[in-house]
């Protein structure tokens, strides 16, 4: 009889590439019943074997969210009676406490370093932002050693959590080779600079835009903002008619756009979030043989000039950014060799298979 798991979030989206491509597929193609539970998205359906599970709830400011989602979370997961579940967000902690009292294993998916996430929060007053980083922190500290088992986005999660829990893994996010990059057709060049994921200032939009008046260049955007407020706001740069913004596109659209492009963009601002993050675009565009301009951040560095797959700058010298794209897009023989190195890199260390076994063995031990 097929072993039953719940994967749970209130925020991301349903074809969250974590969550709904890589984790829950692989459980799928392992021989679990795999449920997901989303909250005011797609419908009710089953995808690729997973049964999605969409919640209506009123979510109307940002605290009733948290409440209502996860308490409509919670009854819903114990409807589904899962051999195990697996939540992805740090508001679900009280969630995964209560089912922990009723003996359930759970695993806590942590995918960014909250506490220090909680500064780059637009919302939060700047005189709050320590305290409420401290406070997220104790939240962590004093939930996650109750859970049956932690899961890891990156190598300084993994280190942090596990001076608190015995049972801490490390799933990166990694590209798959065998589906959505597969090897690259030989597809024209029909688009100069790409930047694919969340658009906002953290991310660096605003010096991509700005960097489009020192480049004989147009960028595509492939992606969404987080409010309408930014959106309107960006798109009243002078440089926003050099920008085919194409919205939220599927995984298949995005390998076509990607593989159609001429350079990635991960120029992201030093947040301290992502200073020692895994940077999964990187990955995305590597696995597409698309040369990468990306922060000159150390942790980044040790990928990009190890794989010698592209350029690192400073994310806040708009020069040094445009003249990095310029380089890339006039050496054409140069940048096809970046591709194809970083290409290689993800087929050889990269790649999501050796994590799909890690999070197998995971789900095993913890079921034993």
């Amino acid at each position: 009889m097929k072993k039953k798991v719940c994967h749970i979030t209130t925020v991301h989206h349903t074809y969250d590439t974590r969550i709904f491509y890589r984790q829950c597929t692989s459980l799928v193609r392992n021989g679990y019943e795999v449920h997901l539970i989303v909250v005011n998205q797609e419908k009710a359906e089953e995808k690729n074997g997973i049964i999605i599970h969409n919640l209506r709830v009123d979510m109307s400011n940002r605290l009733q969210r948290m409440f209502k989602a996860s308490q409509a979370a919670l009854a819903k997961a114990l409807e589904i009676d899962a051999d195990l579940y697996h939540f992805h967000d740090p508001e679900l902690l009280s969630m995964g406490l209560q089912l922990r009292r009723r003996n359930k294993v759970v695993i806590y998916d942590i995918h960014e370093n909250v506490p220090l996430q909680m500064y780059s929060k637009p919302y939060l007053p700047a005189l709050l932002k320590p305290v409420v980083s401290q406070g997220v922190k104790w939240v962590e500290d004093y939930a996650a050693p109750k859970m049956s088992g932690l899961v890891s986005a990156w190598p300084k999660i993994e280190e942090r959590f596990g001076k608190i829990h015995d049972r801490v893994v490390g799933i990166y996010n990694f590209p798959e080779v065998d589906f959505l990059h597969q090897a690259p057709r030989a597809v024209p060049k029909t688009r100069d600079i790409c930047f694919v994921g969340l658009i906002n200032e953290v991310r660096g939009i605003r010096q991509m835009l700005d960097m489009l008046s020192e480049v004989d260049a147009r960028l595509t955007l492939v992606g969404y903002f987080p409010t309408t407020e930014l959106e309107r706001s960006v798109r009243q740069h002078p440089n926003w008619d050099r920008v085919e913004f194409m919205g939220f596109q599927n995984r298949e659209r995005v390998a076509e756009i990607l593989q159609s492009s001429r350079v990635g963009m991960a120029t992201f601002l030093p947040d301290p979030n992502y200073l020692f993050a895994y940077p999964n675009k990187i990955f995305e565009y590597m696995a597409a043989e698309l040369p990468v301009v990306a922060s000159h951040f150390p942790f980044w560095m040790e990928i990009v000039e190890g794989s010698r797959c592209g350029i690192g700058v400073d994310p806040e010298d708009v020069g040094a950014i445009a003249a990095a794209v310029r380089q890339i897009l006039e050496a054409p023989k140069t940048a096809l060799a970046m591709g194809r190195r970083g290409r290689e890199a993800v087929e050889r260390e990269y790649n999501w298979l050796a994590q799909e076994k890690k999070l197998v063995q995971f789900y095993e031990r913890l079921l034993a």
